[in-house]
């Protein structure tokens, strides 16, 4: 029993420490995607982004990931917070 607890502690650790980099890189999308080389670049954009649409030389619109798309779509959430079916009635 307790070599699992002890494997539990180092899983518990290693987790994290993964959030911990996870989130300092987070705090600075912008200095990091600067900082990138041109390969790393192209993946970022491509967890980023499903689509980006350019017209006259700018971005005229932007398809997020399915990822990302809960952060950045500022529509309706209703469908991503809880199913429509429950244990409630569904409401029209």
């Amino acid at each position: 029993m307790e070599n699992k607890l002890q494997v539990a502690e180092i899983k518990k650790e290693s987790y994290a420490k993964v959030i911990e980099i996870a989130t300092k890189m987070a705090s600075n999308c912008y200095g990091a995607y600067m900082k990138a080389k041109p390969q790393t670049k192209r993946k970022l954009n491509q967890a980023f982004f499903e689509k980006v649409y350019a017209r006259d030389n700018e971005i005229s619109k932007t398809d997020f990931s399915e990822l990302f798309d809960i952060f950045f779509n500022h529509g309706s959430n209703k469908n991503v917070l809880a199913p429509g079916v429950g244990l409630e009635p569904t409401t029209h």
